[in-house]
């Protein structure tokens, strides 16, 4: 899945917004238009800009965090608490009722009006296309197999 971050995405959007705002400035401190290197430098557009800079690094970086602590919690999920092995033919595995931080019910994944389009989109496919099965069948059964 591809997020758009160029002239369409946020980042686009971010500096189309800077661009917007800084143009009534004219000459000064904030002046976008400024052509020598030393006087930008000291200017506090650089640090204003670097600041733009860190805070989007940060934002990217909390995003980071945030799914891989979703797709953590999402595989853990699926993960058995027990498994009963009675012989090679019967094997059970066994799913304590866990609490979901979130009250989510167990048919979909709930789509937020705070996400980001794409992720409505994979949360959407994802609904469409599993069932979470806490408790699946086995990809193969000895029983239907035919004795030889």
């Amino acid at each position: 899945m591809k997020f758009n971050t160029g002239k369409e995405g946020w980042v686009g959007k971010l500096e189309k917004s800077i661009k917007q705002h800084f143009s009534k400035v004219g000459k000064g401190w904030f002046n976008i238009e400024e052509n020598s290197k030393e006087t930008y430098e000291f200017g506090k557009l650089k640090k204003f800009l670097m600041m733009v800079n860190f805070m989007m690094q940060d934002t990217v970086l909390n995003l980071c965090k945030n799914s891989v602590h979703e797709f953590l919690e999402f595989m853990l999920d699926y993960i058995p608490d027990e498994t009963l092995i009675a012989n090679t033919a019967n094997v059970k595995n066994v799913f304590k009722n866990r609490k979901l931080e979130k009250e989510e019910s167990d048919d979909e994944i709930p789509i937020l009006d705070s996400d980001l389009e794409g992720i409505k989109a994979c949360k959407q496919w994802v609904n469409k296309s599993f069932k979470k099965n806490k408790d699946p069948e086995p990809l193969f059964q000895l029983d239907l197999i035919p004795p030889k």
